[in-house]
């Protein structure tokens, strides 16, 4: 017979009571926990076996981007050739198989030129290692030739923050509240394992399944501003079918934006998607609203600043999958690639529309390896 001393006794009763306490919110129903204090209604999470879900093994494209990589590289090597102050003369510079690009030459005096030129662009993969190794191995192949090819170590450093952005594409897609306990586990240098607990098929979060790897649309457009001021009527022209002038095209404003109608902007813009280099939400503070800050890689940066430049005082519009986000007015020229907006966001919003922002700018392909359901145990 086993005998327990009574503080022993209160030990396991105070550890039974905080184990109900903690486990008790995956019992309520949502209406249940909203009710009651934030401290009591975190969920635990239980794992698959318990409540059971869905896991999916998912596998970034290597071969897709890999060649996205090549273009990049090709386009830097045409680039170092058309700078060069004694400008080596080319018959072609082409991708060859799947990790390299052959550059042919006309002469080997032009050869001569192109090798260093070409091996300057290889730098390291990881600058602050003395000993890491470069990005790209340079080979002169012949009197004319010149193959360039992706190192290893360079594909996995490509690959590694890639497969990171695939993780925060998912969280951001399926779970932009933090309201489920998802969790990812890294398989190698390429996969991930994702795990959604309660839930049997992935249609029931993402409508579009066949289609759940879009991306995002977000582009800025500046507003026609002598059409913003008879909006009502082009409004209705749109509406009821007339054409719009060539090169603009209407906009509506976003149920979220809090106003009605829309703009009419011009049509064609450089400040799209692959311009973005980083979109974070900022909190509202004192008198300032709830907003998000955004940066532009260096190509854009320059347009962006272009553009701003020459339209002092007019609005560019912020669209996001055909609706208006913002329109706010350009105050000056914005010549470092950053800058500011609000959209009647709560603290909320705004970390929702950034992650969600954040997560379609991924443009890489992803496979699903294996899909498994575990129903409840």
């Amino acid at each position: 017979m086993l005998f327990f001393s009574r503080s022993k006794i209160l030990m396991i009763q105070v550890a039974v009571f905080i184990g109900l306490v903690l486990v008790i919110a995956n019992l309520w129903s949502e209406r249940t926990a909203a009710a009651v204090p934030q401290v009591s209604k975190t969920p635990i999470n239980l794992a698959l076996d318990e409540r059971g879900g869905l896991e999916m093994l998912l596998e970034v494209d290597q071969p897709a981007l890999l060649n996205k990589a090549l273009i990049n590289e090709r386009r830097a090597i045409n680039d170092a050739f058309r700078w060069a102050d004694d400008r080596p003369r080319t018959e072609f510079v082409r991708t060859d198989g799947d990790d390299s690009i052959l550059v042919r030459l006309r002469s080997k005096e032009d050869t001569d030129k192109a090798l260093p030129l070409v091996q300057a662009l290889s730098q390291p993969v990881d600058p602050t290692q003395i000993t890491s190794a470069k990005t790209t191995r340079v080979v002169r192949v012949s009197d004319r030739n010149i193959r360039v090819t992706i190192t290893e170590e360079n594909i996995k450093n490509i690959l590694k923050p890639n497969v990171a952005r695939s993780i925060e594409m998912f969280r951001c897609r399926i779970d932009p509240n933090s309201t489920r306990d998802l969790n990812f586990v890294l398989v190698g240098d390429k996969r991930f394992l994702m795990q959604i607990p309660a839930v049997q098929n992935l249609d029931d979060l993402l409508p579009r399944h066949s289609g759940f790897l879009y991306n995002v649309n977000l582009s800025f457009h500046l507003v026609n501003e002598e059409a913003a001021s008879s909006d009502q009527a082009r409004r209705r022209a749109v509406e009821t079918g007339r054409r719009l002038p060539p090169g603009e095209i209407f906009y509506p404003f976003a149920a979220s934006s809090g106003k009605e109608g829309g703009l009419i902007v011009t049509k064609r813009t450089r400040i799209t998607m692959d311009c973005m280099k980083d979109f974070s939400a900022v909190p509202a503070y004192r008198n300032r609203e709830a907003g998000t800050i955004f940066s532009f890689n260096a190509h854009c940066t320059e347009a962006f600043g272009s553009m701003t430049a020459q339209n002092i005082g007019k609005r560019y519009a912020v669209v996001l999958d055909g609706e208006i986000i913002a329109a706010p007015t350009i105050r000056s020229a914005v010549r470092d690639g950053k800058g500011f907006f609000e959209a009647n966001f709560t603290d909320k919003s705004a970390e929702g529309f950034a992650c969600r922002v954040k997560a379609g700018a991924f443009p890489v392909k992803l496979i699903v390896v294996e899909e498994r359901n575990f129903p409840p145990s």
